[in-house]
């Protein structure tokens, strides 16, 4: 009777705990009415975040009504409708049609492979009259949770287009991204001269890609924890291949024989008219397309 007794207090001051830890992180939001639709976007500055590491949150906000707007804007962290993370206030006054961004930075709470609501608040004598959400990942690895993207176009493009491109693709918190048709040839995808990749090499269907586009793409989905993959065939080559160091003793044939390889038929106007069908299976294969591979990963990084 008496172990009973005591499993039912100890249990009783478990909830007790939980309630007043989950009570301490509760700060009530006043009711909001009166909305003014003042705030543009919010965003952060990467698709993902490690745990621990510091987040920047962007706020854009636009008078539209014919008055100026004065009050202040925080922003909070959500998980599971309980506040974890409010911001200090920052001061707003905006004339008619006045436009302004507001940077909160704070670091991201430690547990691993957790999402978050992330809600901006723009408020009024204690009343919110605009508010906005986005989202937060943090997580140490991508693959968890991926939200998958792809790039298809690497002809020449300055920074800035290349930057614009990657922030519009955080905000929709892409974290794996995928470069389509990049590649020189599908069995040797990267050309090298004198040991140093070329500047320009067209693809398959002969559209130009700039190797500093390509590394521009790479370079910045990094810099926004978005992982960059390289697509290509695990079994196709250019017509011809012989002259890369191919034996077509890996192919596939449709004959007993094996005189007539597998292949894909493509436009007579493209790179190749068709792509040869290699044996995925053959090991000599295996290491060629893999060394190529690993060739094209390390020198772009």
């Amino acid at each position: 009777m008496q172990d009973l007794i005591i499993e039912r207090i100890m249990t009783l001051s478990i909830i007790m705990v939980l309630i007043l830890l989950l009570t301490g992180c509760i700060r009530e939001k006043p009711v909001k009415h009166d909305s003014i639709n003042i705030f543009t976007d919010v965003y952060t500055d990467k698709s993902r975040y490690a745990p621990s590491e510091v987040i920047s949150v962007y706020v854009d906000l636009h008078n539209n009504t014919d008055q100026i707007q004065t009050g202040y804007v925080n922003i909070r962290l959500k998980y599971l409708g309980y506040t974890i993370y409010l911001s200090e206030n920052q001061e707003v006054s905006l004339d008619v049609k006045e436009k302004t961004q507001l940077k909160f930075t704070f670091t991201a709470p430690s547990p691993d492979f957790t999402g978050y609501v992330l809600e901006a608040n723009f408020l009024k004598d204690e009343t919110i009259v605009d508010e906005r959400t986005s989202a937060i990942d943090v997580s140490s690895d991508w693959s968890k949770f991926p939200r998958y993207g792809y790039l298809v176009s690497y002809g020449s493009k300055p920074l800035t287009m290349i930057e614009s491109t990657l922030d519009e693709l955080t905000k929709y918190h892409i974290n794996g991204l995928q470069f389509y048709d990049w590649q020189w040839k599908h069995h040797m995808p990267l050309p090298i001269k004198d040991g140093k990749p070329l500047e320009k090499w067209q693809e398959l269907s002969n559209r130009d890609v700039y190797l500093s586009t390509v590394q521009g793409y790479i370079d910045e989905a990094h810099n926004r924890n978005i992982m960059a993959m390289n697509y290509n065939l695990l079994f196709g080559t250019y017509d011809n291949p012989e002259a890369d160091g191919v034996n077509l003793d890996w192919g596939l044939y449709i004959d007993a024989e094996g005189k007539n390889i597998d292949y894909h038929g493509l436009p007579s106007n493209w790179q190749t008219s068709r792509l040869l069908i290699m044996n995925p299976a053959n090991k000599d294969w295996q290491n060629y397309i893999f060394a190529q591979e690993a060739q094209a990963i390390n020198t772009l990084n």
